[in-house]
């Protein structure tokens, strides 16, 4: 057996009188074509973040908060809202157009996890107080009313805004 010249491909098997070869799978790199292919990846990448960015800032053009905010929150004992008393959980809305109009801003709603807002159960129109970010929703109470037996709602600030409202006396 002679053996033979090697071929690009392989070393396998090769005589002269069955000269076999694996196929040359290896293909000459064109740097243009794979250079197009590298800069459509860019743009398309460079389009993705760019959309993602003007989203991200047009969803925050309406102002720090927009015009209506709301928290959900749950009072496991009664606190007292003007003249209601309001246990459970509670979705809280404030409209800053309607404060700006001088109306009732502030609705607080019955709220049902599965079903979502029930029946309103009081509005009124707050007074804006300013504070500190609010992390969380923070709702500050009075100490214990002894006409009633249960605590007031003097105020609430719904996490993310600087704006406390307080709620009137009445």
């Amino acid at each position: 057996m002679v053996l033979a010249r090697a071929r690009p491909g392989t070393w396998l098997a090769f005589s002269e009188a069955n000269p076999t070869q694996l196929p040359d799978f290896r293909k000459p790199v064109n740097p243009l074509a794979e250079g197009l292919m590298k800069a459509r990846v860019l743009v398309l990448s460079l389009l993705v973040v760019g959309a993602m960015s003007i989203g991200a800032v047009a969803s925050r053009a309406q102002g720090a908060a927009g015009p209506l905010t709301s928290a959900i929150v749950n009072f496991s004992d009664p606190v007292r809202v003007l003249d209601q008393l309001v246990m459970g959980p509670v979705l809280i809305v404030h409209d800053d157009q309607k404060m700006v109009q001088g109306e009732a801003c502030t609705t607080f709603y019955r709220f049902d996890p599965a079903r979502g807002p029930q029946e309103k159960l009081i509005s009124f129109h707050c007074t804006p107080v300013q504070h500190a970010v609010a992390a969380t929703t923070r709702m500050t109470l009075s100490e214990r009313d002894d006409a009633v037996g249960c605590r007031r709602l003097l105020e609430y600030q719904i996490a993310g805004e600087s704006e406390a409202h307080a709620i009137p006396a009445r």
